[in-house]
């Protein structure tokens, strides 16, 4: 047989038992393992040259070809390989040869002789290209964004906005960072301001209770009473909730669990229409009365004298008459 690499595949060959264990199972180890792991020590690692990257398993004779090339310096022709495999038949190995080289763990130097191929580059890591440079934003569009994060970290859009305002090297105006700083404050200090006067409104809201409520997230919203303190006192809040809640008042009377209680509602809304606008209604009506007479156009006022008349010609006629009979 040449040395020459066939075009087709080999020729079927009928092996004999000690070849075909030789192609399935893995190749002997060497006496220097043995001791090394008789003696309980890690056999040195080969320092010559590394093994090439197999992404899966082959079969022995194979292996034994890349052991080879890694054993030996300079290009191997067929021959050499088969002389470093005599327990292998020949075509054995040929076939074993040309699917390393089709594997690309082989490099065909020419006809029949062969090198190991060098071990692929590592591929450089892809870098994630730098986002663009934001469009021209005035300092409101900022805010709104930023007002928008701060509730949000999620919605920032950091392809048109640039890192968030946690990151350095964000793109924001440092005047817009100042005055969000500033807005951040404010409302942090309104906030607190809310939940003060929150608390002392539920400390003057519960002992009116009596005890019949129960705690929990709708007595802590003081959204309600806040919204009816705008028109309502709080001597009727009061008053509300007590007829609405207070067991000496009615015994089955349930505890309130939220200042959105009909009960109560119902109950401030009562006490404040009969208390203020019903007698404020009665008071407004009873002073309504009848208008005062008008004098009469003909009748001149006292201290004036009495137009003069005009007379058209039959009253003049009939005055001359009266006159002529009078002489």
């Amino acid at each position: 047989m040449t040395d020459t690499v066939p075009t087709e595949g080999p020729v079927p060959q009928v092996l004999p038992a000690a070849d075909f264990a030789a192609e399935v199972e893995t190749a002997a180890p060497e006496p220097a393992a043995i001791e090394a792991s008789a003696s309980g020590e890690a056999p040195a690692p080969a320092a010559e040259r590394a093994h090439p990257e197999i992404e899966y398993a082959i079969g022995a004779t194979r292996q034994a070809v890349l052991d080879h090339f890694i054993d030996t310096e300079g290009d191997q022709s067929m021959a050499q390989i088969k002389a470093a495999l005599p327990n292998v038949l020949p075509g054995t190995v040929e076939a074993c040869v040309r699917r390393e080289w089709e594997a690309g763990r082989l490099l065909r130097v020419s006809p029949g002789v062969y090198r190991l191929a060098p071990p692929p580059k590592p591929a450089e890591p892809k870098q994630a290209p730098p986002p663009k440079q934001p469009e021209v934003l005035s300092d409101e569009e900022w805010l709104a964004a930023m007002d928008v994060w701060f509730e949000d970290r999620s919605s920032w859009d950091v392809q048109k906005l640039g890192p968030p305002p946690n990151e350095p090297g964000n793109w924001i105006p440092p005047s817009v960072r100042v005055r969000f700083a500033d807005r951040v404050r404010k409302q942090d200090a309104r906030r607190r301001e809310r939940e003060e006067a929150d608390a002392k409104l539920r400390n003057q809201l519960i002992p009116a209770c009596h005890g019949n409520f129960m705690p929990g997230p709708g007595l802590s919203d003081m959204a309600p009473v806040r919204s009816m303190l705008q028109v309502v006192p709080i001597d009727h809040i009061l008053l509300g909730l007590k007829r609405a809640v207070d067991r000496r008042i009615d015994p089955r009377a349930a505890p309130i669990a939220s200042w959105k209680d009909e009960r109560f509602l119902r109950a401030v809304a009562r006490s404040y229409a009969l208390d203020v606008l019903v007698p404020s209604m009665v008071d407004s009506w009873s002073k309504a009365g009848t208008p005062a007479k008008r004098t009469r156009a003909s009748e001149p006022s006292p201290g004036t004298q009495e137009p003069v008349r005009r007379m058209n010609s039959s009253t003049r006629l009939a005055a001359c008459g009266i006159a002529a009979n009078r002489r």
